[in-house]
């Protein structure tokens, strides 16, 4: 199948555009979320009683849970399942399947059930280290509770759980669209055993804040085999932030668009 080179361009942009509308998304409300928790937690955690402190955290998962840590991270994984019709769009001007199989769909399902794994368990690993730097205080708050509110607001600002979460869903959000494609490319392939697939790297363009590696393989505009595209994807050179990825057309298609057969090697 002859690839539409300016339909392929427009689908890309689209699926980029709704990549980063999901991810400001995220970030825009995370930021509310993340001052409705310093709130909460200034309002009641200088109130725990010494056994209600031993179950710190049921008391921080239900901070979490008032201020809509966890409705925000269900938004998120729901919100997976929008970006597909745009994928869609995507694998049209390929050739790629648009649909895929039951043990394909299961395994999407597990990515998403190891995202909102993986995000939960930010907020709540942030209430194990605010519990390991409020123990000593919390025992002495009654001597000098000035010390105890001093170190509460020292352990809120250096929680990082807005900043990691927002690395996490940024990084995520891009790695989701990479595996959808990965599976629709093993399907096909599966379905054609002849027939012979080679990865292009694409993404935005280059500019002065991007990564030298993702630098380097966009200005190569090469073709990749599939062991130097599976290499590309799991280098820790791009490892978080990164909006580029592999897209999976024949050798004829990429030939076809320009690109040339090259190695990984950045």
């Amino acid at each position: 199948m002859k690839i539409s080179k300016s339909k392929l361009i427009s689908a890309l942009s689209k699926s980029d555009e709704n990549i980063e509308h999901i991810s400001n998304q995220f970030n825009r409300d995370m930021e509310k979320i993340s001052l409705s928790i310093k709130r909460k937690a200034n309002k009641i955690i200088p109130d725990l009683s010494d056994e209600e402190f031993l179950s710190f955290e049921l008391v921080w998962n239900k901070i979490l849970e008032d201020a809509g840590y966890f409705k925000l991270v269900n938004l998120y994984i729901k919100n997976l399942n929008k970006t597909h019709p745009l994928l869609n769009k995507v694998l049209e001007t390929t050739g790629l399947p648009t649909t895929l199989n039951s043990d394909k769909i299961n395994k999407i399902n597990i990515i998403k059930k190891l995202q909102l794994k993986d995000l939960k368990k930010i907020g709540t690993d942030t209430g194990a280290r605010i519990k390991q730097h409020l123990a000593k205080s919390f025992i002495l708050k009654e001597q000098d509770d000035i010390v105890f509110f001093d170190t509460l607001r020292e352990s809120l600002e250096n929680t990082k759980m807005q900043a990691y979460s927002k690395t996490y869903v940024s990084t995520a959000v891009n790695d989701y669209r990479q595996s959808v494609w990965d599976l629709k490319k093993e399907q096909l392939v599966e379905e054609q055993p002849n027939l012979k697939m080679v990865g292009v790297y694409d993404g935005n363009d280059p500019d002065s804040s991007m990564r030298d590696f993702c630098k380097c393989l966009m200005n190569k505009n090469g073709y990749y085999s599939e062991s130097d595209a599976n290499k590309i994807k799991s280098d820790k050179r791009r490892r978080y932030n990164c909006r580029h990825f592999i897209l999976y057309i024949t050798e004829e298609q990429a030939i076809d668009l320009g690109y040339t057969k090259m190695s990984a090697r950045c």
